[in-house]
């Protein structure tokens, strides 16, 4: 249940998550535009479930959460660009088609922050998501979060 309280935690959180990402950004995407190719990209990198093409974009200590994560690993958190390929192959690996759609994206230049709405068909039936990656100064991955639901 979302309370007032709840809702206040949650803004500050992001504040802080946002405050922590903008000290060490520069923009990797001139324009949205730009943002809006690598979106492209990424879901065609998916749905090819080009798991390499998908971590390239990866820092080498990039980290990456996920209920997912929690339920293949035990923890909530992946840390490392191996790790996470692992991770990934061991989630993803065996479907043959996710037919991800992309739904919208927001990119933030003052905080280099991407977020996507996707839907998919995973091993689990529909999904839709919300994942957000943060890139650092190199225009790397270090952070990423995925938020699912029905």
């Amino acid at each position: 249940m979302i309370t007032r309280r709840n809702s206040a935690l949650l803004l500050a959180a992001l504040a802080v998550c946002s405050a922590e990402a903008a000290a060490d950004c520069k923009p990797p995407f001139a324009e949205r535009a730009q943002a809006g190719h690598f979106v492209e990209q990424w879901a065609r990198d998916w749905n090819r479930l080009d798991i390499d093409a998908v971590v390239a974009h990866l820092s080498p200590d990039a980290r990456m959460r996920s209920p997912l994560a929690q339920h293949l690993t035990g923890q909530t958190e992946v840390q490392g660009k191996e790790a996470i390929t692992r991770y990934w192959r061991s989630a993803y690996g065996s479907l043959s088609a996710p037919e991800l759609q992309v739904d919208a994206f927001a990119w933030d230049p003052e905080i280099c922050r991407l977020n996507i709405w996707w839907r998919a068909q995973t091993a689990s039936g529909p999904t839709r998501a919300s994942e957000l990656m943060d890139f650092n100064n190199a225009g790397q991955i270090e952070y990423g979060e995925a938020f699912y639901g029905l």
